[in-house]
């Protein structure tokens, strides 16, 4: 028996999924490889293993608390999904934290007697966690949510490298704390690793590739692309600098599995094809994505009110009001408009005039034919007389 779920119910469903899993996965990383061997890899969790290995605070409630007043931010300033899922996230990660510190872990996994291995599977697991979070429009909190409000003020920047930045300077204070900077060294690889692994994570989620066709057989080839993969192209007139030879390039862009079919289909079709195919992402249009989300892969507001902390007395002190600001995009669009509109008025009125010059010219042709004849006429007289 098939079941029918629709779109909405389906993303719900990925969301939850993805949310208990990274939750298990931040949970271990950090109870079982950052906290213990007393690393402070930046982030909210770096913040909670300093605290709790100086004073025993519970590392699930620390953690919970100091990302409430960043996720109240996130839903001013980001957005409301957005700041929802996260708060979410993190409580499932806390309730995980808890139970693995009820666990007696130490009896079967205990590495607080190697650094690098804590610091690498620490930060590899952290990064898989955001990895995963990024595809479903969520992050772990903490510094994630730091980074995203300053991207919202330099819409620029980087949230990799800023994430990176402030993890950095976190671990140099876990570093003076505990007065030994060679987990200053350690709290670095386990940076490392969670930023490498959460990047070869994203690279991975790309099923989107761009091919190009260079071919003599391009109405078999358009054929097959437009019938059989559903997918529309472009053909381009390309000139072959060292043979001088006409070609025509095919350019399409398709799903991972679809471009498997279209080259098996290729070397079949025409043996002395030359093509490539590249990975690219952030497609919009027809049969990908059908929206774009400005600024971040987070959901930062376009046009949003840029962060700044002395708005958030303003913003819970006065009653939103809804003010009528046009939308820099339709303003786009109507001036575009209006530009495509002068130029056809102008071309118009450009072939009104060289209409009425040809009609001109035609009678100034006319007359000067019939004053001819006139003259030749008389001349003609002359000479009889």
């Amino acid at each position: 028996m098939k079941l029918n779920i629709n779109k909405k119910t389906k993303e719900i469903l990925m969301l939850a999924l993805a949310i208990v899993f990274t939750s298990i996965l931040r949970a271990v990383a950090i109870k079982i490889f950052i906290a213990p061997s007393e690393l402070a890899p930046g982030g909210i969790s770096g913040i909670a293993s300093i605290i709790y290995n100086k004073t025993g605070f519970n590392i699930s409630l620390s953690t919970l608390l100091m990302n409430i007043p960043l996720i109240i931010l996130a839903y001013i300033y980001i957005n409301k999904k957005f700041a929802i899922s996260t708060l979410i996230c993190t409580a499932v990660t806390s309730l995980f934290i808890l139970i693995l510190e009820v666990v007696p872990i130490e009896n079967f996994a205990d590495f607080r007697g190697d650094l690098f291995v804590s610091a690498v599977c620490g930060g590899a697991l952290t990064g898989a966690a955001i990895g995963i979070l990024l595809k479903v429009n969520c992050s772990t909190g903490g510094t994630d949510i730091v980074s995203l409000l300053i991207q919202n003020r330099f819409p620029n920047a980087k949230v990799i490298f800023l994430l990176f930045g402030v993890d950095a300077i976190i671990a140099v204070i876990g570093a003076i704390v505990f007065e030994d900077f060679t987990l200053l060294v350690y709290s670095v690889i386990t940076m490392l690793a969670s930023t490498f692994t959460a990047d070869i994570l994203q690279k991975s989620f790309v099923s989107t590739v761009e091919v190009k066709i260079v071919t003599d057989k391009v109405e078999k080839i358009a054929d097959f692309i437009i019938k059989q993969l559903k997918r529309d192209l472009t053909v381009i007139s390309a000139t072959g600098y060292y043979t001088g030879d006409e070609k025509k390039l095919l350019i399409t862009v398709l799903r991972k599995r679809q471009a498997v079919n279209l080259k098996k289909f290729i070397k079949e079709t025409d043996e002395s094809a030359f093509f490539f195919m590249t990975s690219v992402s952030d497609v919009i249009g027809f049969g990908f994505n059908q929206s774009v989300t400005p600024k971040s892969s987070l959901g930062i507001k376009k046009g949003g009110k840029a962060f700044s902390l002395r708005d958030i007395g303003s913003y819970f002190g006065k009653k939103n009001k809804k003010e009528n600001i046009p939308n820099q995009k339709d303003a786009d669009t109507v001036a575009a408009r209006k530009n495509i509109s002068e130029k056809i008025a102008a071309e118009q009125q450009i072939n009104i005039n060289i209409t009425e010059m040809t009609a001109a010219a035609s009678d100034f042709e006319n007359k000067s034919g019939i004053r001819k004849i006139q003259d030749n006429e008389k001349s003609a007289e002359n000479e009889k007389l």
